[in-house]
């Protein structure tokens, strides 16, 4: 395995990997070997602070977005930190999402920062991890709660093609993506529409709009007025849903045993 790397230093193959086989010019590596691994750390709660103040404070996937996390909390003395760029993955309960680090940040127990070697594209990584989530949740362990360690991530295998093919790869995918958020955002317009639409139907149909008048039909009075004939030839209890129950004099009930 790689010794700890910088951005500067080139990504190498290894000699381990997969079965599976890559198109010509790929090859099997590890995400070690892709990347340097950032285990969070939780600071001492007395340096957080809801105020701004120091470097935005990630702790898990609460703060995720769709691509990048929202803070809501800063850390004033931070002990492990991420960089604009990172690719930040849970690892912690739940194990495997991932985002985008925006800015240097503090990052807690809950994460870690897998930051790309040169030869790595940012978004190919982030995509790869994404492809690779069941993998990372299936090596969680933990009886409280799943959580993977380093270890963990830096031996994932992966695929890696030529840098330019990963930037194709990646423009392939945004691109395809941008199509199902097309379909996503149409589909719930369209169930939208479907619920005010049953919600019309149902109007129209009490209002007296949804079919044809037709001046034969007994009016709506006389049923009425047939409803209250029958329920008042019924007895009280029974109008009231109970069952009327014979009552006899106490006296009469007593001789019939005897």
């Amino acid at each position: 395995m790689a010794s700890p790397a910088t951005r500067d230093q080139q990504v190498t193959s290894s000699s381990y990997g997969s079965s599976r086989e890559l198109p010509s010019g790929w090859a099997w590596t590890t995400l070690g070997d892709l990347s340097q691994i950032v285990q969070g750390q939780s600071p001492p709660s007395s340096t957080y602070n809801e105020d701004g103040k120091g470097l935005p404070f990630y702790q898990g996937k609460l703060e995720f977005g769709p691509l990048c996390p929202t803070p809501r909390k800063w850390c004033s003395a931070p002990t492990k930190t991420a960089e604009k760029g990172d690719v930040l993955v849970s690892v912690r309960a739940p194990v495997g999402p991932t985002n985008i680090c925006p800015a240097k940040s503090c990052i807690g127990r809950g994460l870690a920062a897998v930051r790309p070697l040169a030869g790595v594209e940012t978004l190919f990584l982030l995509y790869l991890l994404r492809t690779n989530a069941a993998r990372l949740a299936g090596k969680g362990t933990g009886s409280t709660f799943s959580a993977i360690s380093g270890d963990d991530l830096r031996s994932l295998d992966v695929p890696v093609p030529p840098l330019p093919e990963q930037r194709r790869i990646v423009a392939k995918i945004e691109e395809r993506l941008s199509v199902v958020d097309a379909e996503e955002k149409a589909i719930e317009a369209a169930l939208a529409q479907a619920a005010r639409l049953r919600q019309a139907i149902l109007k129209r149909a009490f209002e007296g709009r949804l079919v044809p008048q037709d001046p034969t039909d007994e009016p709506a009075s006389e049923l009425l007025k047939r409803i209250r004939e029958a329920r008042a030839k019924q007895p009280i209890a029974k109008r009231r849903g109970r069952i009327a129950i014979r009552q006899e004099p106490i006296a009469k009930r007593r001789g019939k045993k005897e």
